[in-house]
C-alpha cells in the first residue's frame, strides 16, 4: 500500500494522500476566488442615479466608478469623498514652491497650493476654494506684488501667470496660503537677490 494512505477505525482506507492534497487545494482556490470576488455591501453594483453633465449611461455602470458628470460616485446616486478618493478639504499645503529670485522679477516658479484633505489627499472635487497668498516671513520689509488671490480648480490653485513678485532684496523669505475654514500653508524658505 502507499504510504501515502490513511486509515480510519477497523484499517479501512478512507482517503489517499493524493485525494487528500487535491482536496486542500481546491478548497484554498475556491476560498481564494471568493475573496478575490468579494464585493463589500458599501460598494454593491448597481446603476448610477446622479450627478449630471454627461458620463455613462446608467446600465453601463455595473459597479464600476462613474467618471462623467459634475460628480463622482457609486451605486443608487449617493456620492461621497469616500468613494471618490478623498475627504473634505483640511489643510493647504504649497506643491510648488518659488526658489531664489531676482528682485522685481516674477517668482520662480510661481506657487501653486492643493487643498488636502485630512490623510494627505489631493480634494479633486473642490473647485470653488479661493486661495490668498501673502508674504509671511519679510525679512526686508518687502512687498509682494501681482494677483495674490486664485480660485481653485480640482483641488489646486495655480498662481500661474499671476506675475507675483517681491520689491525688496532679503534672505529667508516665505509665503503664507490661507482660505476661509480650511488650515493655511506655509512655503519653504527662499531668497530675493
Amino acid at each position: 500500500m502507499s504510504r501515502n494512505t490513511f486509515y480510519s477505525k477497523g484499517n479501512q482506507k478512507t482517503i489517499t494522500g493524493r485525494r487528500w492534497y487535491r482536496s486542500l487545494a481546491c478548497t484554498l482556490i475556491f476560498l481564494h476566488v471568493l475573496w478575490v470576488c468579494h464585493v463589500p455591501p458599501a460598494y454593491a453594483p448597481g446603476p448610477y442615479q446622479g450627478g449630471s453633465g454627461g458620463g455613462f449611461a446608467a446600465e453601463g455602470i455595473s459597479g464600476a466608478q462613474y467618471k462623467g458628470g459634475d460628480k463622482a460616485g457609486w451605486s443608487s446616486g449617493t456620492v461621497s469623498n469616500e468613494h471618490a478618493g478623498y475627504g473634505t478639504a483640511h489643510h493647504l499645503y504649497f506643491s510648488n514652491n518659488p526658489m531664489t529670485t531676482s528682485v522685481g522679477s516674477t517668482l520662480n516658479p510661481e506657487p501653486t497650493v492643493q487643498i488636502l484633505d485630512a490623510d494627505g489627499n489631493v480634494v479633486l472635487g473642490d473647485s470653488s476654494t479661493v486661495v490668498t497668498i501673502a508674504i509671511g516671513t519679510n525679512p526686508s520689509n518687502g512687498t509682494l506684488e501681482g494677483t495674490k488671490t486664485e480660485t481653485a480648480a480640482s483641488g489646486e490653485a495655480n498662481f500661474t501667470g499671476n506675475g507675483l513678485y517681491i520689491t525688496k532684496v532679503g534672505s529667508g523669505y516665505t509665503l503664507t496660503a490661507t482660505a476661509s475654514g480650511i488650515t493655511s500653508a506655509t512655503s519653504e524658505a527662499f531668497d530675493i537677490i
